[in-house]
């Protein structure tokens, strides 16, 4: 029998149980919030590519890929009413990146892969994270962005709907198109005082997410199965004693 099954999220949990597997928990996933802190915003670094200082910076960090709904991004992009002060960062690289460049979407940066300081710096030099993917388990890039401070605009499906609470410290956007995406955008981008609030609110949770606090929560589980089983082995042991007398 199996002891139990483990998962990302609670969305997960949900669809694995809906196949009919039993025991199944959590083992969620964790941020550095030192590593990405609003600390690190850099207004060199915005400066370096023509960000004005009271431009607002959308971002998306992942594979830029086909599965990340991407396409659907940039036409939400488009759709933003003008004329507005945005700009359109992607972190990241993939097999669609050239044909994303190719639009030649206006006020769109494409920066390639980014690593340690210089990611954790991108993060917090943005205002809004954008994140269309419609498959995902968790969104890692999720966490990180809020734990630098960033609201976050996505879509109610699974993994950003375990992280984003509606209203609070993001959007959640529940049709699946670029104009209902490109709303929510919208909604953050007029709005300063929203903007800021969703962003204290998107740090303040990636705060209690910590590694400590995840792997504690594993540790005490995997002592739990062990002694599960030893007792099962003693009982097994002192059944078979009992038979062999």
């Amino acid at each position: 029998n199996t002891l139990g099954t483990f998962c990302p999220s609670d969305s997960t949990r949900q669809l694995i149980e809906r196949k009919g597997l039993k025991n199944v928990e959590i083992w969620g996933r964790g941020v550095d919030s030192h590593r990405f802190s609003p600390g690190k915003r850099d207004y060199e670094l915005r400066k370096r590519y023509n960000i004005k200082p009271g431009d607002v910076v959308m971002t998306y960090a992942g594979r830029i890929a086909n599965e990340k709904n991407l396409e659907m991004l940039v036409d939400a992009w488009r759709m933003l009413k003008e004329p507005h002060n945005a700009h359109l960062l992607l972190i990241g690289d993939g097999p669609i990146r050239s044909k994303l460049e190719a639009t030649k979407t206006p006020r769109t940066i494409f920066v390639g892969y980014r690593y340690g300081e210089e990611l954790s710096s991108m993060y917090a030099s943005s205002d809004i994270f954008v994140f269309p993917s419609l498959s995902e388990t968790f969104g890692n890039v999720v966490l990180e962005a809020m734990a630098s401070g960033l609201p976050v605009v996505a879509y109610d499906v699974q993994g950003p709907k375990d992280i984003v609470k509606h209203g609070e410290n993001g959007l959640l956007v529940n049709y699946d198109n670029a104009k209902s995406f490109s709303e929510a955008m919208q909604k953050l981008l007029v709005n300063n005082q929203l903007r800021e609030r969703m962003g204290h609110k998107a740090r303040a949770y990636a705060e209690t997410q910590t590694w400590e606090k995840i792997m504690n929560g594993m540790r005490d589980r995997y002592e739990t199965y062990l002694s599960s089983v030893k007792n099962e082995r003693l009982q097994f042991t002192q059944i078979a004693t009992s038979a062999a007398q």
